[in-house]
């Protein structure tokens, strides 16, 4: 049982999402507007989880997906298609039944299958919201383009209410080029930022990457400490 989910569109910077998994479970994924790391990925489906995608697969057979109905500025489209049906649909659609459930998996997929990098960035904060740290990740090179790149950081309180906000200090290369994996680089946020685990730090970089298909993207990595969103 194979598939393809596909994301598309929204805001700058746009998502450009792309999870394809084979009939042997083995699978590609690219991550361009994500929390943890972006990049491309690869590696192999668990048995549990082609199990999982046959079941809801087959369930879902004959289902609709809903009418857009009117068409707004920076829309986020889904495509997904399995055992041999195709599905389009807004990511604000109200899907329901098997249709709902096998769009849930593969948008779960694209966030977990992130633990096996071919070539991207990792982005991480330390505990106690003093930084974090910048990674280059997998078993290729990342080809970055740093030379419009921000990094900004948000801090809400308890109640999710905004606190603070500013820009980050990174040390980047200045010119595009390749990053061996490993390569890494300190974030570093205020010393008199007023943070605890109750609370939720947000950090933000945006960069260009190049990705296996010669395409440059604009991309962007989010990671979160303290009490996150909920």
């Amino acid at each position: 049982m194979s598939l393809r989910y596909a994301r598309m569109g929204g805001h700058e910077p746009q998502d450009d999402e792309l999870l394809e998994i084979g009939d042997d479970g083995t699978f590609s994924l690219r991550r361009v507007v994500a929390i943890g790391a972006v990049g491309e990925f690869a590696g192999t489906l668990l048995a549990e989880g082609m199990a999982d995608l046959e079941r809801l697969a087959g369930e879902a057979a004959g289902a609709a997906a809903p009418e857009p109905g009117r068409q707004m500025p920076n829309q986020v489209w889904e495509h997904l298609s399995a055992g041999g049906e195709g599905w389009e649909f807004l990511r604000e659609a109200e899907l329901e039944g098997p249709l709902a459930e096998l769009a849930a998996f593969a948008r779960a997929l694209t966030e977990e299958l992130t633990d096996e990098p071919v070539a991207g960035l990792a982005l991480t904060l330390n505990d106690d919201g003093t930084g974090g740290l910048l990674k280059a990740i997998g078993d290729q090179p990342a080809t970055i383009d740093f030379s419009s790149a921000t990094a900004d950081y948000s801090l809400f309180g308890n109640e999710q209410e905004y606190m603070a906000s500013g820009e980050t200090s990174l040390d980047l290369p200045a010119d595009a080029g390749e990053l061996p994996s490993g390569w890494s680089t300190d974030v570093s946020l205020p010393t008199d930022l007023d943070f605890d685990p109750m609370k939720t730090l947000q950090v933000r970089f945006s960069f260009a990457m190049k990705y296996g298909d010669g395409i440059w993207r604009d991309a962007q990595i989010t990671a979160v400490a303290g009490k996150g969103w909920f």
